[in-house]
């Protein structure tokens, strides 16, 4: 079994855990700002023959969804994990970090989704 943390370490690692999360939920609320104004997309849509190469209003509603499901469980999943090993008491400053790193990674997947279905025009 590995040694827990000596507690100023802990203490400090928590306090870096728990800043690192704050600043990953103002960063998952831009991004859910930016991947709500993709479902603009599909109202451009609107009167114009979906050819299957474009303007598909489904897939567009589809792409907002799963990038706002993206943000919310990088999030929630990655801050958790770093409250269960604060409390096991090992090192957790560098889960948030992988969190905002999911967020950021998803949201360029979802636009360049959503790039190739905007409406020609």
């Amino acid at each position: 079994m590995a040694s827990p943390a000596r507690p100023p370490l802990r203490i400090v690692d928590a306090v870096v855990a728990g800043v690192i999360a704050l600043l990953g939920a103002l960063i998952g609320v831009t991004i859910l700002a930016f991947v709500g104004q993709l479902s603009a997309l599909s109202a451009l849509c609107e009167g114009v023959q979906a050819d299957g190469l474009s303007c598909n209003a489904g897939y567009l509603g589809g792409i907002t969804v799963l990038g706002m499901a993206i943000v919310v469980f990088a999030w929630a999943l990655t801050a958790g994990f770093a409250l269960v090993r604060i409390i096991q008491r090992r090192m957790a400053w560098w889960l948030p970090l992988v969190g905002i790193v999911a967020m950021i990674a998803g949201f360029y997947l979802v636009a360049l989704l959503a790039a190739a279905y905007q409406p020609a025009g």
